[in-house]
């Protein structure tokens, strides 16, 4: 998260924790942060949500309309594999 320009230890832990590790929460959340710096205001952790559910809320919201459907297909399917992908 350094390399975002988090720079306080005691936040950049906070999202690290909340978002598990998983590359696309830590994305949301570097956006989230850089928001508040363009705006002027210094973040804390409870700006970031309470859990995951709320990344995943902000993710969505920030997909149009096709991304949206596409993620919500591909979460019902449990075990997708390139194998089981249509021929090009």
């Amino acid at each position: 998260m350094q390399f975002v320009g988090v720079a306080e230890a005691e936040l950049r832990t906070a999202i690290i924790e909340l978002a598990g590790g998983h590359p696309y929460y830590l994305r949301k959340c570097a956006e989230t942060y850089k928001n508040f710096q363009l705006n002027g205001k210094v973040p804390r952790p409870e700006d970031f949500g309470k859990n995951r559910d709320e990344i995943i809320n902000r993710l969505l919201g920030s997909l149009d309309d096709n991304g949206q459907f596409m993620t919500q297909c591909l979460c019902i399917l449990k075990n997708w594999t390139d194998e089981k992908s249509p021929p090009p």
